[in-house]
């Protein structure tokens, strides 16, 4: 969260003084506890879901599962916003349910630890770990739709300062979640950085440039565009995982990639089509 607040004050500082007038003159303190604490807190749980989904299943199976959150967050722009979908987009998802499923078959799900022969033990935390990164995709669903209800407003946000509004109100979250569970990480001998690494800050700063940027691919390069990106990234999952991981890719995730795949493609090229009215 640091990180973005870094990077989006990078960004903004490189732009016009008038334009960052703008940016900051229609900000208030209020409408930012209204449109950005909520989602941000959503966000710090999805985080902490995220994290520990990482521990319990391999890279191929989450970044599989975690395409569903886009199922998540289309009913819930549906439910929140009134978006509706096309026929092909509502085909797309359930092609999304039904990897999930596929990934999510009983004993068979555990060669993703790349053995036959797994014991029970790391059988059920496999399941935990689809159910927790399950979790994960539908509290995404949930903040995508705040998220976009908050670009409504009749003084539309800037995606970089409302991104650190976030990250702000994330930190936040965070800490009371560190101190309430008593792992007082902060305090704690060698503080938040204890265990770290140089390859740590791979992963934080990958993770921190590409929430930015993902808003920005949206607008500018459109939706085809971006579903072909996440294609992209399942096929560098897979071969990452198979050089760096050493582990096997089972049946079920290429039955699921393919699912994901075509799902990612026929929701980002078959949008619902606007009426003549509403165009004029």
């Amino acid at each position: 969260e640091i990180t973005k607040i870094i990077l989006s004050a990078i960004s903004i500082s490189t732009e016009s003084y008038e334009v960052r007038k703008r940016i900051f003159k229609s900000w208030s303190f209020t409408e930012s506890l209204q449109i950005a604490a909520l989602p941000a807190i959503l966000y710090a749980v999805q985080n902490m879901l995220v994290q520990k989904g990482y521990t319990l299943v391999d890279s191929m199976t989450f970044n599989l599962l975690n395409q569903t959150k886009t199922l998540s967050a289309a009913f819930f722009l549906w439910i929140l916003l009134g978006h509706k979908q096309s026929i092909m987009q509502i085909f797309a998802l359930f092609l999304l349910l039904a990897a999930a499923v596929v990934l999510n078959m009983g004993p068979k799900a555990s060669t993703a630890f790349g053995s036959i022969e797994s014991t029970k033990l790391l059988d059920s935390n496999y399941q935990l770990g689809v159910l927790v990164v399950l979790g994960a995709s539908l509290t995404s669903g949930i903040c995508a739709a705040l998220v976009q209800k908050a670009f409504q407003l009749p003084v539309p946000r800037h995606p970089l300062l409302y991104s650190s509004e976030l990250a702000v109100y994330g930190i936040i979250t965070l800490i009371i979640h560190d101190f309430i569970s008593g792992q007082n990480s902060i305090t704690n001998k060698g503080g938040l950085f204890a265990n770290w690494d140089l390859y740590a800050i791979i992963p934080v700063t990958t993770n921190a440039f590409g929430g930015l940027v993902v808003g920005l691919v949206s607008k500018y390069a459109g939706g085809v565009v971006k579903g072909f990106a996440l294609i992209a990234g399942l096929l560098v999952t897979a071969l990452a995982q198979w050089l760096i991981e050493k582990k096997p890719l089972g049946v079920e995730h290429g039955l699921a990639a393919v699912l994901v795949s075509l799902s990612i493609f026929i929701h980002s090229s078959y949008p619902i089509k606007k009426s003549k009215d509403k165009q004029k």
